[in-house]
């Protein structure tokens, strides 16, 4: 005998399914605002890749 009926089980997927859509479409939005503000404002996101910290630090 199982623990949960079968209407329950398909309840707890489509609920999980619809959640992880609904994440993946908040992502889709706020990627697209954040490229509008971008634009907009005319700003340009820092190099991950560039080093943000003096190369030659001078000994104390």
């Amino acid at each position: 005998m199982s623990f949960f009926s079968m209407p329950v089980v398909q309840f707890i997927a489509t609920t999980l399914g619809y959640y992880v859509v609904a994440l993946f479409a908040l992502m889709v939005v706020v990627g697209v605002v954040r490229c509008i503000i971008r634009r907009v404002l005319k700003r340009v996101e820092p190099d991950p890749n560039e080093t943000t910290y003096p190369t030659e630090v001078p000994w104390v």
